[in-house]
């Protein structure tokens, strides 16, 4: 649980530190990785079932098909370890769902709406886009590099797949 709570208070110190020591790869995939998992996936089910019409399974297949996607996207784009991606992804995906843990519990107490929830799921999404470039700046990758892959490889196929799985039906 210490190595969570650091990969999350200080992610840029966490993922250089994981980038540059392999003993700390292997004691982080083992003992934070199912952790921050965990919480991506239950973080989606809770916000997908407090939306009004779509269904927390429409959700999480197309957040979890467009982040398959994306992932050896980024590590294309940003020529680094597949370790060091997965682990700034899944950092980034526990920032996203904080902001989205917060979003389903105002949809249960106040009901708001699509519009609401459309620029709640922005948010979350610009917060954890600013986080992962922020991690990967530490390890000299260019913001550009991963915006460019996190518009093209996630944002656009994730929008497409919940579309194509029902959208706001």
């Amino acid at each position: 649980m210490t190595m969570l709570w650091r990969a999350l208070r200080h992610p840029r110190m966490q993922l250089y530190a994981f980038d540059s020591r392999e003993g700390l790869r292997r004691e982080m995939a083992r003992s934070t990785w199912g952790w921050l998992a965990f919480l991506a996936v239950a973080g989606t089910v809770l916000y997908g079932a407090t939306l009004p019409r779509v269904s927390a399974p429409r959700l999480l297949g197309a957040t979890g098909l467009s982040w398959c996607l994306f992932g050896p996207a980024l590590v294309g784009v940003t020529h680094r370890r597949i370790s060091t991606c997965a682990h700034a992804c899944l950092v980034t995906m526990a920032y996203g769902i904080g902001i989205l843990a917060v979003g389903a519990g105002i949809n249960l107490l106040l009901d708001p709406g699509p519009l609401f929830n459309a620029l709640w799921v922005g948010l979350s999404n610009a917060v954890m886009g600013s986080a992962l470039v922020r991690q990967l700046a530490t390890l000299g990758v260019p913001p550009w590099r991963t915006i460019a892959a996190w518009v093209v490889a996630l944002d656009g196929p994730g929008a497409l797949l919940f579309l194509a799985l029902g959208g706001l039906q």
